[in-house]
């Protein structure tokens, strides 16, 4: 009876984490869609300040969603590499910088739309989101790295997926400090409105792609483990 009330724990961690991850990845690429066509529909001279706002608050949303998926990711990794339930351990504290930038950005662009400086706003939205990709890392590239090594028998296999993460990592660095540049720049007044909207259209695409890619190798090893 105990082996069938942990298995039907364990079952129900395990739909949890996958009900979460989905969801949020869903909720991530449709905030990376929303964003880049807002900042488009900006760039090309419609209300510049208002889809940049609105682009600034879903950019802020994807990243929340994309935290909430990467822990779940995390938390059922650990439960499947000790065949137990210490998957469930707490990972409140975790990707903090993540969380942390899509408040700040939400709340920003919220700010933005209310007209008290866009400018200045959504550039500093802008920087926080660069600097949550330089400091987070690649936590995504790395998690998918993680299913994939643990999956492999053999040390060369391993040391493959090891190598793919330099690559996740290195693209989420790039955007950090692309981002940031962008929003330096427009603190410094170069063309502030369209440099803000260049920028929220390079984070939507990444974001869109990044969820994909981190989404596709996860939610695989999630439903077969």
């Amino acid at each position: 009876m105990n082996g069938t009330h942990a298995a039907h724990v364990e079952g129900h961690s395990r739909f949890g984490a996958l009900k979460v991850a989905t969801g949020g990845l869903a909720m991530e690429g449709i905030g990376g869609i929303a964003a880049i066509v807002l900042a488009i529909i900006g760039l090309a001279g419609t209300l510049q300040s208002e889809m940049a706002g609105i682009s600034t608050i879903l950019i802020g949303a994807s990243l929340l969603f994309e935290g909430s998926a990467i822990v779940a990711g995390y938390r059922q990794l650990l439960s499947s590499l000790e065949s137990t339930t210490a998957g469930s351990a707490d990972f409140g504290g975790a990707l903090t910088v993540e969380f942390l930038a899509g408040i700040a950005g939400i709340v920003l662009g919220i700010l933005a739309l209310l007209g008290l400086s866009a400018n200045l706003l959504i550039s500093v939205a802008i920087i926080a989101f660069g600097s949550a990709f330089l400091l987070g890392g690649g936590a995504a590239a790395n998690l998918s790295s993680l299913w994939t090594s643990a999956r492999f028998t053999t040390e060369s296999s391993r040391e493959v997926a090891r190598e793919a993460v330099g690559v996740g990592t290195g693209a989420y660095l790039f955007m950090g400090v692309a981002a940031i540049v962008l929003g330096i720049l427009a603190l410094l007044g170069m063309k502030p409105m369209v440099l803000n909207l260049a920028g929220l259209l390079s984070l939507g695409v990444f974001v869109l792609l990044s969820g994909t890619a981190f989404g596709g190798k996860t939610m695989s090893a999630l439903r077969r483990t």
